[in-house]
């Protein structure tokens, strides 16, 4: 709920197994099992969708009139969604601003967490004054990403945090000293954290918690001055890095793409990111407003559902095993490769939706055509083999349901569904068509009537078996492993007309059932047992008996 990955990957569900029958959110986590999807086209696909958002305000079906009445809605409406923007952007600027003045306890807090299992799946509650959860799983993986790889600014606190506490105030001297040594070229170390710590070692892990939380913050300082020198200049133009390379690499920490306090701001407010339940009743409080009036207000206009383009298009990336915080490659927001081939370009066109819907509807595309063609197909093979053929067994299976459109297999580029001119794969088709003379546009000429399916000739290994003509047991052959013996002296025959005889006929004054037999009970005049015991009560399936 309100999980915007979950969201996507069932917009993307959807589209893919709806007009293409292939089930590309398996790709979420790892490549396709089965299917030649990859997790990379996945994510490719993930961006189109991350880059096209519901607008606040959905779209209009036609202008409004110009009447007094719509006027005094459109201005009720208009302070209605101020205050709900106003709510949530002074939100998120004290989630941001809380994430960098109070660095020093995430990182503790995230050490303290570093054995405990992720609670990234839970929306937990807090009071207003602790430590935001969902910020803390987001410092929580940014540290485990710059542990994996060498880091040139978290590369010490990760050394400091491998000392012991008992002995973190002796090692920790010479761990400083060490940074501050001519440096590795292979593995750098911020120059201005170097110094800071080597100027006065830190006794405990907190006390290099706070260190690295006043330089980073004196460095958010020098930050903001120098932005808003740029738009003093003429122009306005804010810049887009510090000039000193060794203050922009700790300044990418809070506003680097995947530093943790560089959060996007939903304009409808998130519920995870408010932790206590007064924030979460007010932004759901004005959610409702907006939205009652927008719906039931006198002079409402009715509105269209729909999706327009992020103002910045999404730069998707692949999530390592589906986990949003656990970030890996960069891919390019484009089609699948199976059904692209060698021609497959990026998108360009803003979020790329214009161009994934062209690339499913295009000529070269065989599973858009074959998923239409048996949804066409359905409603004429659902009475003639009824509505749950799953309920078949295997062998009718085969014979009823082998797909209207032949399935092109690993050759998609081959020949191209749509295009054949070769007869429908289902027989129940290839009657339809021929005998009752069915198109979409022409509805068939009657319904299949209950005698015609009776009617019908048995299959071909029903026919020609001797049958026993009281209960309908089939004549043992001569490889037959059944006991010869039934019970009685009716005769065996074969039907004259090839018809299965699917109950016994009822002979003059008898009447057949099936009851399980009851200790005490007279015995049936004559019992068909099919070679069970004779005087057996408890038997566990129902027994045959003919009653005279």
């Amino acid at each position: 709920m309100n999980n915007e990955q979950d969201i996507l990957d069932d917009r993307i569900d959807v589209v893919t197994r709806g007009l293409l029958g292939l089930t590309v959110t398996c790709a979420r986590c790892h490549d396709h099992k089965f299917d030649p999807i990859p997790q990379n086209d996945y994510y490719s696909l993930y961006g189109v969708f991350a880059s096209s958002v519901e607008p606040t305000v959905p779209p209009l079906f036609e202008q409004p009139p110009r009447t007094e009445v719509y006027a005094k809605f459109a201005k009720e409406l208009e302070t209605r969604e101020q205050k709900l923007a106003e709510f949530v952007q002074a939100k998120h600027d004290e989630l941001v601003k809380a994430a960098m003045t109070r660095v020093a306890e995430y990182l503790v807090a995230a050490h303290q967490l570093r054995d405990q299992p992720s609670t990234e799946e839970f929306m937990l509650l807090a009071d207003g004054g602790d430590l935001n959860p969902k910020m803390l799983v987001r410092w929580q993986a940014y540290l485990q990403r710059t542990r994996k790889a060498h880091h040139a600014v978290f590369a010490p606190w990760h050394a400091f945090a491998a000392l012991p506490e008992k002995d973190f105030a002796e090692k920790s001297v010479s761990l400083a000293a060490r940074f501050a040594d001519a440096p590795v070229p292979a593995h750098p170390i911020n120059p201005l954290l170097a110094r800071a710590f080597a100027a006065k070692p830190p006794r405990t892990l907190g006390e290099a918690a706070q260190r690295y939380g006043e330089l980073l913050n004196d460095v958010e300082k020098r930050w903001q001055a120098t932005v808003s020198q740029g738009k003093a200049m003429p122009g306005g133009k804010p810049p887009a890095a510090l000039p000193d390379p060794t203050q922009e690499e700790l300044r990418q920490v809070f506003h680097g793409p995947d530093g943790p306090p560089n959060i996007a701001m939903n304009p409808v407010g998130d519920l995870d990111l408010l932790p206590d339940r007064p924030s979460q009743a007010k932004l759901q409080e004005l959610r409702k407003a907006v939205e009652t009036w927008r719906a039931t207000g006198p002079g409402a206009p009715p509105r269209a559902m729909a999706l327009e383009d992020a103002p910045t298009p999404f730069e998707p990336r692949v999530f390592r095993r589906g986990n949003p915080n656990n970030l890996g490659e960069p891919v390019p927001r484009q089609f699948l490769q199976v059904l692209a081939g060698e021609r497959r370009q990026p998108f360009h066109q803003g979020s790329g939706r214009l161009e994934l819907a062209q690339a499913i509807v295009e000529r070269g595309n065989p599973l858009t055509a074959r998923v239409l063609v048996n949804r066409v197909w359905l409603p004429p093979l659902r009475q003639r083999v009824g509505p749950h053929p799953q309920r078949l067994r295997p062998a009718q299976r085969a014979a009823h349901a082998p797909g209207v459109a032949r399935s092109p297999g690993h050759r998609l580029h081959g020949q191209r569904l749509g295009d054949q001119k070769a007869p429908p794969a289902h027989p129940a088709v290839r009657r339809l068509s021929a005998e009752e003379r069915w198109s979409p546009r022409v509805r068939p000429s009657r319904p299949r009537e209950q005698a015609d399916m009776e009617n019908e000739p048995p299959p071909a290994r029903l026919r020609g078996h001797a049958r026993c003509l009281a209960c309908g047991r089939r004549q043992p052959g001569p490889g037959d492993r059944r006991p010869a013996g039934h019970g009685h002296d009716s005769p065996f025959r074969v039907p004259a007309d090839g018809v299965r005889l699917h109950r016994p006929p009822k002979p003059a004054g008898a009447v057949p059932h099936l009851r399980f037999p009851q200790p005490g009970r007279d015995q049936p005049a004559a019992r068909h047992d099919h070679g069970r015991t004779a005087g057996a009560v408890h038997d566990e399936q129902p027994v045959c008996h003919t009653e005279e």
